[in-house]
């Protein structure tokens, strides 16, 4: 066969494309040309790179071969070696993706959730001072060794995708000017605040924060009043004149992070960021701007940011792995006996994800209903694996070692019933193939579902479960791919993105709610998730079936309804956790709810 190849690569040398033959010797001696990168994503890109590199000559080959009209049984044989050789690419490229996706997984199940000592305590009775800030600005110690990997990835997010942005607006804009402004330095004076207080709801969202830089003074390069040139935000610089102490600062720096200290003590003491862009003032009910269409121009501009990060292929800071648990932990570790109330927060047991509150609950409740002997430590081993699957088995007649929120082991460990009664019964393997059946009847119908009525959109969401992500890029996850081709958006826009950057929970809802029937936001509107506020009709109250919009940093989180605890909504939706899957999402998070216009709520699914 080598020889044969070898041979092959002499006759293409004579109709001019030699360089076809490094070409076959990178399959026969792949190690010189395929090291073995790791992580393993490397490894998949340089796959890619080689399959491109391929089909890009084998075109030409083609055609050059067709010159003369014709291609001879020699010159075929040359053609099929290749793709040959090309499929056999492709199965190693198959195989990268899934081992790259098995760690993309591992990963997200493991991501640390942090909690951070304060610096500096907030007295909730004392209002901001410039004099507080310059003497506490020297004192916060700033140690970017002792920064874990989510705080690094935030804040190395914050800087690339300011400094992106900022490039791009002064170059459009600037007419000729630079910003006195890096994004670096924005991303340091955000981390100097969160390690001050320690809690990243008190850092400004990028979005928000290069907004306000926009508006108040062009990132630093047209503030057109005195005050200004150390204040790029204008914190002290009024339309009657300037703060007494603007004199004081010693640099731009500074007066940035002012901003972001004043921001942090004084707007975000109460508020949290989506609720201070729809009313930008303190708990005194002071006006960060005398503009009375502030908050339009924020929220729009910072939508308008999001999008740019996302056709730039940049990733939003993503704050979950900097926050405090704020999911249920169930009952004290003093506490027996779990109370039939008690419920868990994420999926524990094989593959869950194992939050360490939640598995002491699990363990606490397995010794007291099936006498288990578990220790009650929070680690998820062997021991405990096996005695979720001996419960399961003795209970209902099979196992998978796995408790999913809202499922089925849950509702019957934890004493009550669950939105979707089978939710964790075992299924088959996710395939990467998509089929789409049509709505039967008129895809409105709703069914019985416990105590509930069903709606069909709720029936379409729920054939996904499991459904996880397949590779890094859209165009190569099949299940991402047709969402985002039925909005319409693929191959404009989603094609060009990562799956982790293309935020597909509101494209799967639009997806759930098309197929079953009912209108659906399409196009760009149909992949942003606060776009499904201004849907359908908003209802006051949670209610099974509905759907619900969550705030979070880099544009918010959609799905459906499923149940709720005493301080969560279980949420049935896609990129939870990189698959479809109910999860729970805290009600303080909640900007609202909203259901089809034709859809009449029955009483019995209202949750309140």
């Amino acid at each position: 066969m080598f020889k044969k190849t070898i041979e092959n690569c002499f006759i293409l040398k004579k109709r001019g494309l030699a360089c076809l033959g490094f070409l076959l010797s990178v399959f026969f001696c792949p190690q010189y040309y395929l090291p073995k990168y790791n992580p393993l994503m490397n490894q998949v890109e340089k796959l890619q790179a080689v399959l491109k590199d391929y089909e890009s000559k084998l075109s030409s080959l083609q055609k050059l071969f067709m010159s003369d009209g014709k291609i001879d049984a020699q010159e075929q044989e040359v053609i099929s070696e290749i793709e040959a050789l090309m499929g056999r690419i492709n199965q190693r490229l198959d195989k990268a993706l899934a081992a790259s996706s098995a760690a993309t997984s591992s990963t997200e199940e493991t991501k640390e959730e942090l909690g951070r000592e304060p610096q500096f305590e907030v007295d909730p009775n004392k209002r901001w001072s410039f004099d507080d800030f310059m003497k506490e600005r020297s004192q916060v110690v700033v140690d970017k060794g002792s920064l874990t990997a989510a705080e690094k990835d935030y804040f190395a997010d914050y800087a690339a995708l300011a400094q992106k942005y900022i490039d791009e607006k002064m170059a459009k804009y600037g007419k000729g000017q630079k910003s006195p402004i890096t994004g670096q330095a924005l991303a340091d004076a955000a981390l100097k605040t969160y390690l001050k207080y320690g809690d990243i709801k008190k850092v400004v969202p990028v979005e928000m924060m290069l907004s306000q830089l926009q508006f108040e003074t062009f990132f630093g390069s047209r503030g057109n009043r005195e005050g200004s040139e150390k204040s790029p935000f204008n914190v002290g610089v009024y339309d009657s004149g300037d703060a007494n102490f603007l004199d004081q600062l010693p640099d731009m720096n500074a007066g940035i992070e002012m901003y972001f200290d004043l921001m942090a003590e004084d707007y975000l003491s109460t508020k949290d960021a989506d609720e201070l862009e729809k009313n930008f003032t303190n708990e005194k009910d002071q006006r960060y701007a005398s503009d009375k269409e502030y908050e339009d121009k924020v929220q729009r501009q910072s939508d308008h940011i999001e999008s740019f990060a996302k056709k730039q292929g940049l990733d939003m800071p993503d704050e979950e792995g900097l926050e405090e648990d704020d999911q249920p932990s169930g009952k004290e570790e003093n506490e027996e006996t779990p109370t039939a109330n008690s419920s868990i927060s994420a999926s524990v047991g094989k593959g869950g994800e194992n939050k360490k509150a939640d598995a002491v609950l699990v363990q606490k409740t397995l010794n007291a209903k099936n006498n288990a002997g578990l220790a009650v430590d929070g680690d998820v081993g062997p021991l405990t694996i096996k005695a979720i699957r001996n419960y399961q088995q003795k209970t209902f007649g099979w196992q998978d070692g796995l408790i999913e929120v809202g499922g089925k082991t849950a509702g019957s460990l934890f004493g009550h019933t669950s939105a979707s009664e089978n939710n964790d019964t075992p299924s088959a393997e996710n395939d990467s193939t998509v089929t789409e059946d049509q709505p039967s009847d008129d895809g409105k119908t709703s069914e019985k579902e416990g105590n509930y009525q069903k709606p069909a959109w709720i029936s379409k969401a729920e054939g996904y479960k499991g459904k996880a992500e397949t590779a890094k890029m859209v165009k190569d996850d099949p299940f991402v791919k047709m969402l985002f081709q039925e909005l319409g958006t693929y191959d404009e826009w989603a094609h060009k993105q990562t799956v982790k950057t293309a935020n597909w929970c509101a494209a799967f809802v639009s997806h759930c709610l098309k197929k079953s029937g009912q209108p659906a936001l399409s196009y760009y509107d149909g992949g942003r998730a606060k776009k499904y506020l201004d849907y359908g009709r908003k209802i006051d109250k949670p209610a099974y079936g509905a759907i619900v919009v969550f705030s979070r940093s880099g544009g918010g989180h959609v799905g459906f309804v499923a149940g709720q605890t005493d301080s969560h909504i279980l949420t049935l939706g896609g990129n939870q956790g990189n698959k479809v899957c109910i999860k729970a999402y805290p009600k303080s998070k909640v900007q609202g709810y909203v259901v089809p216009s034709s859809w009449t709520v029955p009483e019995e699914n209202y949750l309140d």
